[in-house]
């Protein structure tokens, strides 16, 4: 018992140290979570990213994003980059939006999804739309940018995708390196409104820092 103990202590240094190194810019920043498109594929096709993703403890975050896209106003369009299931998008019943395209590059989380598609919402499987035919009133990067390879590359490629005066919502977990994340994305748009959550309740006390960016 003793052992493991000065093991979670040393990986929370670990963890500590890391995270202070990447906010000086000591080191780059680096994935915290890989982006295993067959992993993924089987939580989903496996109930195990529902279980993970649509309990009471995650809802704080869903309604702050969904809260975001109403204050926005009816009649946006919406391009959701980490889509899932499809949470996020049974959480915006009722807010008037002209389009929704929610993406992700799980297959099995597209199918699932799909129990939402209507005349205004459709869901494909990849990373970015390859040539949008319009440039997006709100883009919403839920819980994605941490799986990301190369964040700075992603978002110069997220800013095509909206509309100069549009929005980016952004829900990132709290890790090590992510003050780093925040910075690219303050570095690219004009930051509106940020919020930090946290669920007492959760044995992992999960926490995030949700922000409302736009584009100039």
């Amino acid at each position: 018992m003793r052992g493991l103990t000065l093991d979670r202590v040393g990986r929370y240094a670990r963890g500590q140290a890391e995270d202070l190194a990447v906010r000086l810019r000591v080191i780059p920043y680096r994935p915290h979570v890989r982006a295993d498109a067959a992993r993924w594929d089987e939580e989903h096709a496996s109930d195990v990213a529902a279980t993970e993703y649509a309990p009471l403890v995650e809802l704080a975050r869903y309604s702050i994003l969904s809260g975001w896209v109403r204050w926005l106003g009816p009649g946006v369009t919406v391009l959701d980059l980490g889509c899932g299931d499809g949470i996020l998008r049974e959480r915006l019943a009722g807010t008037g939006l002209r389009s929704y395209l929610g993406m992700d590059f799980a297959p099995a989380a597209i199918e699932r999804a799909r129990r939402f598609e209507d005349d205004h919402t459709s869901f494909a499987v990849g990373e970015l739309p390859e040539s949008p035919s319009a440039p997006y009133d709100v883009v919403i990067c839920n819980e994605n940018l941490e799986c990301v390879p190369d964040p700075a590359r992603y978002l110069d490629r997220v800013v095509e995708q909206v509309r100069p005066g549009g929005h980016l919502l952004v829900s990132l977990w709290r890790h090590p390196g992510d003050v780093a994340l925040h910075r690219l994305l303050d570095e690219r748009f004009q930051l509106v409104d940020a919020v930090a959550a946290r669920n007492l309740t959760s044995f992992r006390s999960r926490r995030w820092r949700l922000s409302c960016h736009r584009r100039i």
